[in-house]
């Protein structure tokens, strides 16, 4: 259960499925809180609301198939929760990626060094790591990111001008993951600050254009993965 969504968050949303359960007389069914806040008292909050477990962004793979294993009515082998962690284990920092030992989630020296050359946005390291290793993937996310993301700078211009701070944290919200997701520490971190700013209506230009050119430069190591996914 993603806690942070629009109009309906998924501490309401818990608490709506509960009642019809009870009122129903249905098996309760387990609910995994899913959030980007990793702050004191989140976890309380979400089992109060009903939930049974809690994982935090960006989400990694021991934790998740834990967490799904602790729930599932059938042996982790059976569901492959024990494949999840073995195969697409993530790190505890982003510096210390993981892999499986006969499958390739990394980038060779001479590409890491290329990379850093040229002064890459993306730890594309990470960004494998967070899909097992998945190529194929990694691609589908990453052409999803494209897809979105220029909708989202169009809200974030729109918000803005209509003081409209609801939307202007969801969207800073929506990219800090994206971001993280895919390895872009930086603008990851940026979006974050703005994200818990106190004062989204008063936001300076340089601010704003300074993220809008992060998603720009991003989005031109995407492209260039779309079009040779074997690069990395």
């Amino acid at each position: 259960m993603d806690v942070q969504m629009p109009e309906l968050d998924g501490f309401e949303a818990t608490r709506r499925i509960r009642a019809a359960e009870q009122a129903l007389g249905r098996r309760r069914t387990p609910i995994i809180a899913m959030t980007a806040h990793a702050m004191k008292g989140d976890r309380e909050r979400c089992l109060q609301a009903g939930m049974d477990g809690y994982i935090s962004k960006p989400v990694r793979a021991p934790e998740l198939s834990k967490t799904i294993a602790q729930f599932a009515q059938i042996d982790s082998a059976e569901c492959g929760c024990d494949i999840l962690e073995r195969d697409t284990a993530l790190p505890l920092s982003d510096s210390q990626v993981g892999h499986a030992p006969d499958r390739d989630t990394s980038i060779g020296p001479e590409r890491q060094k290329a990379a850093s050359q040229s002064e890459s946005l993306i730890d594309w390291n990470v960004g494998l790591a967070s899909v097992g290793g998945d190529r194929e993937l990694l691609l589908s996310v990453v052409s999803a990111a494209l897809e979105e993301w220029p909708r989202l700078v169009t809200q974030l211009h729109d918000a803005l001008l209509r003081h409209d701070d609801t939307t202007v944290r969801r969207v800073f919200h929506t990219l800090k993951n994206a971001f993280r997701t895919l390895g872009a520490k930086q603008a990851g971190e940026l979006a974050e600050r703005l994200e818990i700013s106190d004062r989204t209506h008063e936001f300076s230009a340089s601010s704003v254009a300074e993220l809008v050119e992060a998603v720009q430069r991003v989005t031109g190591e995407l492209e260039a993965f779309v079009g040779d996914p074997q690069r990395v």
